[in-house]
């Protein structure tokens, strides 16, 4: 869609569509949009106002755009593998935009695009994996465990007096229903234990204590 003629006073876009992906390989599905001043001049870009990169069934992603100054028209793109860098197959429907004055920012979704390492098959037939991870690498409900993550000691060490955080996740491989995670008293191999234990918990598809 070239020369979408846009409101001059406009400051902020809404730019929503409904998108379904399928074998999204190495490559991500975008709605580009291009700023287009008098007699349509390039004025600016956002090449990734909407991308997807991972298989998805219709869902509508939204956007916010800021034009510049002198912002007249627009051009719309989807783009399927732009970059000629892999493989898949998009859809896309019900593409709308509306000029607003108020920029609210949608929720921001994390997506962990990697392939699951190698598992045992004591851990497939479990339906789970445990693994801990440095607390200061954030966990989400979509996060896939490291290979060196997995497997390791769940452990920790901490001086006396000293608060040491932990951060332990449980990533399931299908739906496990009455999943319930417990914290034990955390004791080591010599007379000494943690006498003070603080846990919190997000539910999801990954649970971090």
């Amino acid at each position: 869609m070239d020369g979408v003629a846009v409101p001059p006073d406009a400051k902020f876009f809404k730019l929503q569509a409904w998108i379904k992906t399928r074998d999204i390989k190495d490559t991500q599905a975008l709605v580009s949009v291009v700023f287009q001043g008098e007699g349509r001049k390039y004025l600016d870009a956002d090449y990734n106002a909407i991308a997807v990169n991972t298989d998805r069934d219709w869902t509508r992603y939204t956007a916010y755009l800021t034009p510049p100054l002198g912002t007249q028209t627009l051009r719309i793109r989807l783009w399927l593998n732009m970059n000629y860098s892999g493989t898949g197959a998009v859809w896309y429907d019900d593409l709308t935009l509306a000029a607003v004055d108020k920029f609210e920012p949608p929720i921001q979704r994390y997506e962990d695009d990697r392939t699951m390492p190698e598992l045992t098959a004591e851990q497939t037939e479990n339906g789970y994996i445990v693994y801990a991870r440095h607390c200061l690498r954030l966990i989400f409900p979509t996060s896939v465990p490291d290979h060196g993550e997995i497997g390791r000691p769940l452990a920790c060490f901490a001086a006396p007096g000293e608060r040491e955080p932990m951060a332990v996740a449980v990533r399931s491989l299908r739906d496990l229903k009455g999943l319930c995670v417990t914290c034990t008293p955390l004791t080591a191999g010599s007379p000494f234990s943690i006498v003070l234990a603080r846990t919190a918990r997000r539910s999801g598809s990954t649970t971090s204590i």
